[in-house]
């Protein structure tokens, strides 16, 4: 399986600035249940925003960069061959922007965290067509109890 992982706007936005421009603990929570024991695969600006390696995960960073070797994460300058040479792992893609464009023809599930507001952002998910997924499932409603903001989970499966 690869997926990838997005909480999203209305309008797409996926960050601010190299951060989420929301905070929402439950569907950070979410995150980390679902990637736990996985490996996660994340752009340079995505892991210098998280700031370390996510505990109990595969930490795979791309970067153009030929000498950027933080601790605990495994480097990689070329995503697309990555991909096709780990196809027998569970891959889970975490942004940002470029590397979610790079990987989508390679995505056969999408976990989308839908948030029902419009954010302003700087980085966007690319935009699909829904007619080439199918839903897998699509939680109830949340609701975020400090930010009023709501939001549901969705996971999609490619059709053939």
């Amino acid at each position: 399986m690869i997926a990838a992982m997005v909480a999203m706007s209305e309008n797409n936005v996926i960050g601010l600035n190299n951060e989420m421009p929301w905070y929402l603990p439950d569907e950070l929570a979410y995150f980390k249940k679902v990637t736990t024991g996985h490996a996660i695969i994340m752009g340079r600006k995505t892991f210098d925003s998280i700031g370390r390696p996510l505990p109990n995960r595969e930490n795979i960073v791309v970067t153009r960069q030929k000498d950027y070797q933080p601790e605990g994460v495994t480097v990689i300058n070329d995503v697309v061959s990555y991909l096709e040479e780990n196809q027998n792992k569970d891959l889970f893609i975490i942004g940002g922007a470029e590397i979610f464009h790079l990987t989508f023809p390679y995505l056969d599930t999408l976990y989308i965290t839908e948030i029902e507001h419009e954010f302003e952002g700087d980085t966007f998910f690319p935009a699909f067509s829904k007619e080439d997924w199918k839903i897998k499932s699509v939680s109830d409603l949340q609701i975020d109890e400090k930010s009023k903001i709501k939001y549901k989970y969705l996971v999609y499966e490619k059709k053939n």
